[in-house]
């Protein structure tokens, strides 16, 4: 499946919503697709097939540069989930060595880095963050960290009874839950809101009526195709 690929159907009545949609070029792309479904479409694929004429060297595409552009967002979390560990590993073992307590470690150290990783999130990683508003995008944060605490802690003990030593189960532990956080912050916490007057004008969408095929020796690619979820 080729998400970047050029070949899309859009209904016209769109228009307003597509307008509204933040990036360019290959980012334009990517930010499309991650709305869509909170805009209140849904997505389809058709399978083509595609001919690279003299190896796609008519390719626009900038393979660092754009890569980078499209990966932002996840490479900024990262980036600031990083920073937030670093922040959560100095205070757990600082904590384990002054009280000797597993649950006072992992609990003290989550809450300098739970709000460590909050404020960098919503002012810096994720583009709508300040779109919310504080109170509610704290308040869901705060009941994201309750239950990855809760998690934490759980895997934490669970490991930590198998004799695994205690660095090392925090590093599976953060690992394991950092794609669960990136995706809750992302579509819920974090998530695009849309203007009223743009979201009452979306109609009902039906199946984009179309079919794209080219003759050639290569693979397949799978242009999107949207439609209303409501």
């Amino acid at each position: 499946m080729d998400t970047q690929t050029g070949l899309r159907g859009y209904r016209a009545d769109m228009l307003p919503w597509l307008m509204t949609v933040r990036g360019q070029r290959y980012e334009y792309e990517l930010n499309l697709l991650l709305e869509a479904k909170q805009a209140g479409y849904g997505i389809d694929s058709v399978e083509i097939a595609t001919v690279y004429l003299d190896h796609n060297s008519g390719s626009h595409f900038r393979p660092v540069a754009d890569s980078l552009r499209i990966y932002a967002p996840l490479l900024k979390f990262l980036g600031s989930s990083l920073s937030a560990f670093v922040v959560d590993l100095v205070m757990f073992l600082l904590l384990s060595a002054l009280t000797d307590s597993l649950l006072l470690a992992v609990v003290g150290a989550r809450l300098v880095s739970a709000t460590v990783n909050f404020m960098v999130n919503r002012r810096l990683v994720f583009e709508h963050g300040r779109d919310t508003s504080l109170r509610a995008a704290a308040t869901g944060y705060v009941a994201l960290v309750l239950v990855l605490l809760s998690a934490n802690y759980a895997a934490m003990w669970t490991l930590t009874s198998l004799a695994i030593p205690d660095l090392l189960a925090k590093l599976v532990t953060e690992m394991t839950l950092l794609g669960i956080s990136y995706a809750v912050q992302q579509r819920f916490l974090f998530a695009r809101k849309a203007p009223a007057a743009v979201e009452t004008h979306i109609p009902a969408l039906v199946r984009a009526q179309f079919q794209h095929s080219l003759a050639g020796k290569s693979g397949h690619q799978s242009p999107k195709r949207f439609r209303s979820n409501r």
